[in-house]
């Protein structure tokens, strides 16, 4: 029994005899337990004794408070709610002369509190039952004892209502609990709406300065774009000497270079601004990787290194995708390869890929070099664009950062596998659809 469960009855009979057997069957007084071990060996014997039951200990303990009248059980009643301390039930009797009689009295002690369980105590009434109940009115908080009492009906009557009593209490509170944290909830939610619509307005702020930022620098980049191909096509029609070739050549190739990376960052920008789309048209895997190498030959020359193209497994002779981003992912590989390579070789190896979707399949392209490799502690930011050393040509390595890009959108990925003094792989992950005809055969099979 938790320090919180009501115990407390409302006794209201007009005979006080009546009111002692109620105590003694609810609030039996504290006996002592060894005297009466005691005086029982005495009478039957000690075997005896150590066998008897103890009625007085298995009863259970109520809180019984007593009045003779029903005004006096009303004001009795009104005190213990307005101090915070209601009854949990309440016998009373039927006929109490000259006072109000049990009907009366509960219907005021229902006013004062309705959730009181009550036991009505009658031998006989100046009301039917049908009378009563249409006093009252149908509850499942009223019961009914008969005259004369037996001790167990009032126990299981006391202990089944009390209990009734506190579960309601109980439930109530639970109720209450749940009601107030809904109102937190609600007023949470309030704040909650509040902080998304400032977010919301703060959200089209930024994204319209971005928009701003962006389509400047898309104008800016244009403007360059087409000013260098300007100066290249001026540069490439002049008849230049071999004293000022070499240098000549060295500024096309950086100005080409620089072509190719605005070229790359205004396609990122406005596939990210939504204005341009993946547009897949029939294209050869090993085509577009071979025009790749075959425009780093004069690179491969200077450095005296070996390019290399190969095919393991099933590579597809043709497919749907992206030909040009494709190559632009592919050049940007190559590129990086061959710049950290001194000695070796450069390879494009095309293979199959895992993939659990047969209808778009996974290509590979892996890109190998003999280099230097690169530290662990750098290769997390490989597809970073960061600034280049003068050992790397200087500049800004747009490069990775723009093919990574360019393959999500391809529906790919960008890898890399690296090992310092061992060279590196850079994996481009390109799912890919089938021609109609080869798809058609494939789910045919």
């Amino acid at each position: 029994m938790t320090d919180n469960t009501n115990q407390r009855i409302l006794l209201i009979d007009d005979n006080p005899s009546i009111h002692e057997d109620f105590r003694k069957i609810l609030a039996p007084e504290i006996v002592d337990t060894g005297a009466l071990t005691d005086m029982r060996a005495a009478f039957l014997g000690g075997g005896a004794a150590a066998e008897a039951p103890e009625s007085a200990s298995r009863s259970e303990a109520f809180e019984l408070h007593s009045a003779h009248q029903g005004e006096e059980g009303y004001e009795m009643l009104c005190k213990a709610c307005d101090e915070g301390q209601p009854y949990a039930m309440a016998f009373v009797d039927m006929r109490m002369p000259p006072g109000w009689d049990g009907v009366k009295t509960i219907s005021k002690l229902w006013e004062k509190d309705p959730q009181l369980q009550v036991v009505i105590c009658t031998a006989f009434s100046d009301y039917t039952w049908d009378e009563t109940i249409e006093i009252l009115g149908t509850s499942d908080r009223l019961l009914i004892l008969k005259k004369p009492f037996d001790s167990i009906e009032i126990t299981m009557l006391a202990s089944a209502l009390v209990g009734k009593w506190n579960l309601a209490s109980r439930e109530k509170g639970l109720l209450e609990d749940a009601l107030r944290a809904e109102k937190e909830a609600k007023s949470y939610a309030a704040s909650l709406e509040t902080v998304n619509r400032a977010l919301v307005t703060s959200k089209a702020s930024s994204e319209m300065a971005l928009e701003i930022r962006t389509e400047l620098l898309v104008q800016v980049s244009n403007e360059v774009n087409r000013r260098m191909a300007e100066v290249l096509d001026r540069m490439v029609a002049l008849d230049l000497d071999e004293q000022n070739g070499e240098d000549v050549e060295s500024v096309i190739s950086g100005s080409q270079h620089l072509v190719r990376t605005l070229n790359g960052i205004l396609d990122v920008t406005a596939l990210e601004q939504g204005k341009d789309e993946v547009v897949l048209i029939p294209c050869s895997p090993r085509a577009v990787a071979q025009e790749v190498l075959d425009s780093f030959e004069e690179r491969r020359q200077q450095k005296g290194i070996a390019l290399e193209l190969s095919a393991e497994g099933s590579v597809p002779d043709m497919l749907l995708s992206e030909p040009v981003r494709m190559r632009q992912i592919l050049r940007s590989l190559v590129d990086n390869a061959i710049r950290h390579t001194d000695a070796g070789s450069v390879r494009l190896v095309i293979r199959p890929g895992s993939s659990e979707d047969w209808q778009r399949p996974t290509l590979l392209f892996e890109v190998y070099d003999t280099g230097e490799g690169i530290p662990l502690q750098r290769q997390g930011s490989m597809f970073d664009p960061v600034a280049r050393g003068a050992e790397e040509g200087g500049g800004y390595g747009f490069g990775l950062s723009l093919a990574r890009r360019l393959a999500v959108f391809l529906g790919g990925e960008l890898t890399i596998r690296s090992e310092e003094g061992q060279g590196s792989c850079f994996t481009f992950d390109l799912r890919y659809d089938h021609l109609p005809s080869e798809a058609g055969s494939q789910a045919a099979n």
